[in-house]
């Protein structure tokens, strides 16, 4: 499936892409701006995923909870990565979720998950792609702070 995304394939709501990484908003939130970070390289879990990619995951998702914080208005975020079914892995494309969290009514993840509107994703999708244009954010996205 993300594979597919990778290639064109597959629709998505992209948010960022440089040569390694993909991130995207996952199609079933569990929050407002939930999205998911991948290599463009397919491997099952993070432990068959090699070191520099893990690492480029984490520093993208890291960048992208910065950018929920500044474009989203969520308080905090959590970084979520699955390895096998007991862990609740679903999809088996080694993947980060950034989802935000929102302090002031928030009422925890969204049971029953439900496909995110096309209006909702070009919404937060806007407010990511503005957010990544920070300065600090960009810093972030290059390993740089």
């Amino acid at each position: 499936m993300f594979c597919e995304i990778v290639r064109g394939r597959e629709a998505s709501w992209r948010i960022y892409e440089d040569n390694e990484i993909i991130a995207f908003l996952d199609k079933y939130p569990i929050s407002y701006g939930h999205a998911l970070i991948a290599p463009k390289e397919h491997y099952e879990n993070v432990i068959e995923t090699p070191p520099n990619l893990v690492s480029r995951a984490f520093i993208v998702a890291r960048a992208l909870g910065k950018a929920a914080i500044k474009g989203l208005g969520a308080s905090g975020f959590r970084i979520v990565t699955n390895t096998g079914s007991s862990a609740g892995q679903i999809i088996f494309h080694f993947h980060v979720h950034i989802i935000p969290r929102y302090s002031y009514g928030d009422p925890g993840p969204i049971e029953p998950r439900s496909e995110i509107t096309e209006e909702k994703a070009r919404e937060i999708v806007e407010s990511y792609k503005k957010a990544l244009e920070d300065r600090e954010i960009k810093r972030m996205i290059a390993g740089e702070a």
